[in-house]
């Protein structure tokens, strides 16, 4: 079972995690980033690290306990899905612009905690969104 639901009292079904707001989605990476963790969506994160974003999530979080907590369960699949060579390699290559529709898949696809994420969705939120440049950006981003 996936850490964020582990030893939580919720009434999830972990074979399907409800949909969440795109923009509360948004807001969690944007968290993430602003605190200088971007890293994170590439390796993902020691217990100790994911305990203070998980804590600096709720203080900021507005809503109900289910849907933070299912907003967390798709956080952190979302990292999972990161490590795969393509998907990180276009985020390489598109910048923190692609978080944006990463968020909007992230929030919207279907998720079983015990299979995860399918990288290929997210390859193709990313391809149906704004292209790439044409030239190779000169700017990638380091992982």
């Amino acid at each position: 079972m996936h850490p964020a639901i582990h030893g939580q009292a919720t009434h999830l079904d972990p074979t399907d995690i409800p949909v969440v707001p795109a923009g509360v989605l948004q807001a969690m990476i944007n968290l993430v980033v602003e605190r200088g963790q971007a890293l994170i969506l590439f390796h993902g994160a020691p217990p100790a690290t994911r305990s203070e974003i998980e804590r600096a999530f709720w203080q900021a979080h507005a809503g109900d306990r289910t849907s933070g907590n299912a907003t967390l369960i798709r956080f952190w699949h979302l990292v999972d899905a990161m490590s795969a060579r393509r998907l990180k390699n276009m985020f390489l290559d598109r910048g923190y612009a692609a978080l944006t529709p990463l968020a909007a898949c992230a929030a919207s696809t279907r998720l079983n905690v015990h299979w995860g994420f399918k990288p290929q969705h997210f390859v193709a939120a990313l391809m149906a969104s704004a292209p790439a440049a044409s030239q190779p950006s000169t700017h990638r981003l380091a992982a």
